[in-house]
């Protein structure tokens, strides 16, 4: 009989007055509960902690809370929630997303079957509230296919979206403050030759478009030049040879491009229909 995983929620947060209980709420009401929640907050200058005790001082899942004494962004933030994990998993959420009910059962009862599965995430939607509340409401248990995600194909494509990652707790950490840490994070995984899969389900939601109207912003931009980095870190570390992050960080750039077109006519079409 396999044995029964335990697992603990990293939720880093900063500002998120306004969302923060969603995401608890969508972590606390699973069908498959979690062993523990462990929220950061990142020096928030809201209400954010103070809306988190208030509401969550009788959770049915333990929570911890750490305050971060400086600013120090989500990656180092999950970190500090990674210290804090004693279970045998760990699963990722953002403040201002939220979980499908049976998110965990399904993700979980993967790794319960399959020892060998390391790390291993699922697709998402963006709705508005609304339409989530339609959604959890009738959300079941399915048996959704899996695929394998390969060191390569993650290269080409980042498919671990940060929320719907799961995997065995271990001593790999984010270790940057800057964007994109996350991609990084997960190709050091995937490159050390640890299996990771994709569940063919869409798990949990966004509440805005990763890529937006305002995807011209200084914001995308940065985290382009932070993908074209993590391509020459890699190589730097001997995990991609020069001429692979050579191709692949050049690749980034036209899929940059080409993403870049499509928010602007995105946005010319939305101002002609007004």
């Amino acid at each position: 009989m396999n044995k029964k995983l335990t697992l603990t929620v990293v939720i880093p947060a900063y500002n998120s007055a306004g969302t923060i209980c969603r995401a608890l709420w969508s972590v606390i009401n699973q069908t498959r509960k979690p062993e523990s929640i462990v929220i950061i907050d990142d020096c928030s200058s809201d209400d954010t902690l103070k809306i988190v005790r208030e509401t969550f001082s009788s959770s049915p899942v333990s929570l911890t809370i750490i305050e971060n004494k400086l600013n120090a962004g989500p990656g180092l933030s999950r970190d500090r929630g990674l210290s804090e994990c004693k279970t045998d998993l760990v699963a990722f959420l953002d403040a201002d997303d939220a979980w499908l009910p049976t998110k965990v059962e399904q993700q979980i009862a993967i790794f319960e079957s399959d020892e060998s599965v390391f790390i291993s995430g699922h697709g998402y939607q963006v709705l508005n509230e609304g339409q989530y509340d339609a959604l959890a409401s009738k959300q079941r248990n399915v048996c959704a296919r899996l695929k394998s995600v390969s060191f390569v194909s993650l290269l080409f494509k980042n498919t671990l979206s940060t929320p719907s990652v799961m995997m065995r707790k271990s001593t790999y950490r984010f270790g940057e403050k800057y964007f994109s840490e996350d991609y990084l994070f997960w190709l050091r995984v995937v490159s050390d030759g640890n299996k990771a899969v994709f569940i063919e389900e869409k798990l949990f939601v966004m509440f805005k478009s990763p890529v937006s109207e305002n995807g011209l912003s200084s914001n995308l931009m940065k985290m382009q030049l932070a993908e074209w980095r993590n391509y020459w870190v890699l190589h730097r570390e001997g995990r991609l040879l020069f001429l692979y992050a050579l191709f692949f960080s050049s690749f980034s750039w036209v899929k940059f491009a080409f993403r870049s077109i499509r928010v602007l006519v995105k946005k010319s079409s939305a101002g002609f229909l007004k």
